[in-house]
């Protein structure tokens, strides 16, 4: 009695070979597409952010009745001491004689959270480009012959929230897309760098750029 034997088939090695090369070509061709997508996105990723959180401090002043956030954190959480350690700076945080800053008596007229992705205290939260934002905000001089400051500003006329570890590259290309100029590296840089919503202070290898949420009232 005669048995019929199946015998499996598996892949030969040329098979196997040429399977391999299909994939590794085709990785060269989508990984590269699918991250200069990823890049591309980023400066609008942070448009995004910083208009949510200029929002967020826009409604926050209706509510507190002319008041503004001492930091980031109080468009999370009510104050929930009569300190904080952003309130209480005096030269270099945004709680000054300028500008009326959020404190606890101010707490009943709270109505956030105003944003959905909460600071810590002196903290910060990722964005774009890995860049950081800072949990403080401050005081700035728009109309300021230098690029704007975080201490000393006789005259702030804006809330700006302060974000690091740009570089100029990266600070170009988000540039472009808030305030419609991309002139770094070109004669023009430096005015480029004091005009509009996006401001830049040049450092050792990374600019500390501000961002120019709402004026002061």
């Amino acid at each position: 009695m005669s048995q019929n034997q199946t015998k499996k088939k598996g892949f030969t090695l040329i098979e196997t070979v040429t399977t391999v090369g299909i994939i590794a070509v085709l990785a060269a061709v989508v990984v590269p597409t699918v991250a200069q997508q990823y890049n591309n996105a980023d400066p609008t990723r942070f448009a995004q952010d910083m208009a949510d959180l200029r929002t967020a401090i826009q409604t926050f002043n209706i509510d507190v009745k002319g008041k503004y956030p001492g930091d980031l954190e109080d468009l999370s959480f009510r104050i929930t001491s009569t300190t904080d350690s952003s309130l209480q700076a005096d030269t270099t945080g945004f709680g000054n004689t300028f500008v009326k800053v959020f404190s606890s008596s101010d707490n009943s007229a709270w109505n956030g959270p105003y944003i959905d992705f909460p600071f810590v205290d002196n903290g910060s939260k990722s964005t774009a480009y890995n860049a950081n934002i800072s949990d403080q905000l401050y005081p700035f001089s728009a109309t300021d012959s230098l690029f704007g400051y975080e201490t000393g500003a006789t005259s702030p006329s804006q809330v700006a929230i302060k974000i690091t570890g740009l570089d100029s590259t990266k600070f170009e290309a988000l540039n472009k897309v808030i305030d419609g100029t991309e002139t770094v590296g070109s004669a023009s840089a430096t005015s480029s760098m004091r005009a509009g919503k996006l401001r830049a202070k040049r450092g050792s290898g990374t600019y500390t750029v501000y961002y120019l949420a709402t004026p002061i009232q």
